[in-house]
């Protein structure tokens, strides 16, 4: 795509025209923003993140939205070391009050450390589903503290438990994923509607609990189904994953028999 060429043409010709002392042509936020958004609407992070840099070396604020975009195209890609670089960024936001060259930080939002979760599920790397629980354990403490940017969303325990699902244990995971949506479902009940298990995070349920061996997995299957089938009028599961669990099931009572 030429669009985002033609709009870092543009912005070269705008910082250069401003070093050689025209300052009305001084690049502000939104004219890099304007380039990172078309960057990494290509799916081109990296080209995103260098424009960060640029923007902090020349002065310029990056707003949230700058980073969120950078983010959210990391998380998009899934290439292998995409999670160490956007925590590399959160780090950048979180250790520096003054952030690079004196430009003042941005605080981190729920929509860019859902993101972050995001780019770690998406990444398939070694240590996502921990991770992954540690940041929304630090978003809970956060908010706790009064930091209401930083409330976990139902996308945010949605993204958590589906990392879990990737755990090479999958009956831990299983007990981690279930006392995460004992959470969620007992804040809503205490009058936080905000945070109505969506069919998403049902879904996402269903898949930790579909890799699970316990006996309690096709009962927690059909619990989920059954209890959550108005969610958007749609029935999530199908029962075969309660017929495969189940299956499951029978083939260790089976082989217990035999012991």
């Amino acid at each position: 795509d030429e669009a985002p060429q033609r709009a870092e043409s543009l912005l070269k010709q705008m910082e250069l025209r401003f070093l050689r002392g025209d300052i009305e042509l001084k690049p502000n936020v939104f004219s890099y923003a304007s380039v990172i958004k078309a960057w990494t609407r290509c799916n081109e992070p990296l080209r995103g993140e260098k424009l960060l840099k640029r923007m902090e070396k020349a002065g310029v604020r990056p707003n949230a939205v700058c980073f969120f975009m950078v983010v959210a195209a990391w998380a998009r890609s899934g290439e292998k070391g995409s999670a160490k670089r956007v925590e590399n960024l959160l780090d950048r936001k979180l250790l520096h009050e003054e952030g690079y060259h004196g430009v003042a930080s941005v605080n981190p939002d729920v929509k860019i450390y859902n993101a972050v979760i995001d780019t770690w599920v998406n990444s398939g790397e070694k240590g996502a589903p921990q991770r992954a629980e540690e940041l929304l354990e630090y978003m809970e403490k956060m908010y706790q503290t009064g930091k209401r940017e930083l409330k976990p969303s139902v996308g945010t325990y949605s993204s958590v438990i589906k990392a879990l699902s990737l755990s090479d244990d999958a009956d831990a995971a299983a007990k981690r994923a279930d006392e995460i949506f004992g959470r969620v479902t007992a804040l809503q009940e205490e009058g936080d509607r905000s945070l109505k298990p969506d069919k998403i995070m049902v879904q996402a349920m269903i898949d930790v609990w579909s890799k699970c061996t316990t006996s309690e997995a096709a009962s927690k299957i059909e619990a989920l189904n059954m209890g959550y089938y108005d969610v958007e009028n749609t029935d999530i599961c199908n029962g075969s994953d309660v017929m495969r669990v189940q299956g499951m099931k029978d083939v260790n009572a089976t082989m217990t028999f035999f012991r």
